[in-house]
């Protein structure tokens, strides 16, 4: 297509300047804005004076006025994985407005930086709405005042192929820390036979029987056994280490789930979309025993081995019916619960 030239006023808005003049174009819109950006980062945790939060009620303020508002998102990442796009309080309220709020297609990547304000004002340069953009970093920005700079940046606009944002969430709060548990818990009894907790004790599988311990107390704590889970927050009460990047702790809580489901046939998993998993706990069948939920307390569990854990709980079984297991031989504790010397004596050690 061959380039034409338009007549245009543009004016300066590089650097710290570029808030306050998109607010200020953003607050006269009448018709409709048009955003598209690679980046879009709220801070939902904080206040309507965080420079992110500012564009994004100024957006709000506009849908309240009748002003049309679309935005268009990135969701493919090279250096800087995101999770969460389009998703959180501040979206969820510009929808419930009326905001449309779509996301390119993941084969393509999103790079704009580009607002269109009432088919006349053009925002362009290179700045992401993200607190580093607004308050830190150099950032070069123009605004354009042409009517017929805006008609191509619209048909541009339009051409893009969109499709509906990933699965936005119920509510805002799906990062909520993890609830407290009960004084007493009831859990399955036959989580002790030989392909279940034992099995996982066998295999030093620290990660798995922690994991699905936090969640069979959460299951408890929330009264369901459908849970939706935060696998950066799951992380942390697993014991992961701060310093690793947040997609290594997803990946290693999607592992241990992933183990969960498919070797040891304990739980349902599904991961739609981000660093959210919807967790479905299995009803076992068999009678049901009473332990204190301070035994599935994440904080008590990543302080011992998985190995004393499983003797305490199993000390909570015998308790049940009326034996000492003080009073066992080893070769008994083996037997019944299908575990090894070693792994026994492991316990016993780390439990004295």
């Amino acid at each position: 297509m061959k380039n034409s030239w338009v007549k245009a006023r543009v004016t300066e808005a590089s650097d710290r300047e570029y808030l306050q003049a998109v607010l200020g174009i953003l607050d006269r819109a009448k018709k409709e804005i048009a955003v598209s950006l690679y980046l879009v980062e709220p801070n939902d945790t904080q206040g309507p004076e965080h420079p992110v939060n500012q564009l994004l009620e100024s957006l709000l303020r506009a849908l309240k006025r009748g002003v049309r508002v679309r935005f268009c998102l990135n969701t493919n990442f090279r250096f800087h994985p995101k999770t969460m796009v389009g998703t959180g309080s501040y979206f969820e309220r510009l929808t419930h407005s009326g905001a449309e709020v779509f996301a390119l297609l993941p084969s393509q990547r999103l790079h704009d930086k580009l607002i269109i304000v009432d088919a006349r004002y053009i925002i362009e340069g290179s700045t992401n709405w993200s607190e580093n953009a607004l308050e830190r970093n150099y950032e070069s920005a123009s605004i354009i005042d042409s009517f017929a700079h805006a008609r191509k940046k619209l048909t541009r606009f339009e051409r893009l192929r969109f499709q509906p944002p990933p699965r936005l969430p119920k509510s805002p709060d799906i990062n909520r820390p993890l609830l407290p548990l009960p004084r007493m818990v009831q859990i399955p009894e036959s989580l002790f036979e030989k392909n279940r907790l034992p099995r996982m004790i066998r295999e030093s599988d620290q990660r798995s029987i922690d994991l699905y311990l936090i969640l069979l107390g959460q299951s408890m704590a929330q009264g369901q056994n459908k849970l939706e889970i935060d696998l950066e927050i799951v992380g942390e009460a697993l014991g992961l280490s701060k310093e690793w990047e947040r997609s290594r702790i997803r990946r290693q809580v999607l592992k241990a789930l992933r183990k969960l489901a498919k070797r040891y046939d304990l739980i349902k998993a599904e991961f739609p979309y981000g660093r959210n998993a919807k967790i479905t706990v299995k009803n076992l069948k068999g009678e049901m025993m009473e332990v204190p939920g301070s035994l599935l307390e994440p904080s008590a569990l990543v302080q011992q081995s998985s190995a004393a854990t499983f003797l305490a709980l199993t000390g909570e079984l015998l308790k049940k019916e009326g034996v000492d297991m003080n009073q066992l031989s080893a070769p008994e504790l083996e037997k019944r619960f299908s575990i090894g010397k070693s792994s026994l004596n492991r316990a016993r050690i780390l439990t004295k």
